[in-house]
């Protein structure tokens, strides 16, 4: 019985290795896709745009988000001011592996501290809050990481992680709250 699944999966696990290896060879000769294939990987540049088609043909980055399913939307009503949510209209497929690919770009130096200053913003009162954070920061690094990529591919630039931020102060304190002992969120004054 068990021999027969992991047959399979062996199966399963050749495929899948070949059908990447033929994916980065094709990704390789394309003009479009060859400058970021090292910086962000051919798998996960050629899901979204197979899912949405070419960045360059978007008039803006804004409108490339959208396409993702990125763009953020609020709800609210006349007395209440509702968060803001990703929209996910677009392509489920893309935004998974945009997703998987935001969780390698936060272990990379250059991005690693604007996220863990992300999750500390605001008050922590609870293990949920923390976690809400984490996804939160994850969604903000999802949108960075294509608008970026939206902008290489319009200025055929080569992508670099070092570049999602460019020029810009990753601390900001005067925006950011410090929570004290008895539970109160301040404001830090710079």
């Amino acid at each position: 019985m068990y021999e027969g699944v992991v047959a399979e999966a062996e199966r399963a696990m050749a495929l899948c290795h070949s059908s990447t290896k033929s994916l980065q060879s094709l990704a390789k000769q394309r003009a479009a896709i060859a400058p970021h294939f090292d910086a962000v990987g051919g798998p996960t540049l050629c899901a979204p745009i197979a899912s949405v088609g070419d960045p360059r043909q978007y008039s803006s980055s804004t409108a490339f988000l959208k396409a993702l399913g990125l763009n953020l939307k609020g709800h609210s009503s006349g007395k209440h001011q509702g968060r803001l949510a990703i929209t996910k209209r677009g392509p489920s497929i893309a935004r998974k592996i945009l997703y998987y690919c935001s969780l390698r770009a936060v272990q990379r130096p250059e991005l690693k501290q604007w996220y863990n200053s992300f999750r500390r913003i605001g008050s922590v009162h609870s293990p949920a809050t923390s976690e809400h954070r984490s996804m939160k920061g994850l969604e903000a690094m999802m949108r960075k990481l294509w608008k970026s990529l939206w902008y290489v591919y319009q200025h055929n630039e080569s992508s670099q992680y070092s570049n999602v931020f460019p020029g810009r102060p990753l601390d900001k304190p005067e925006n950011r709250k410090r929570h004290n002992p008895k539970g109160h969120s301040e404001r830090i004054t710079p």
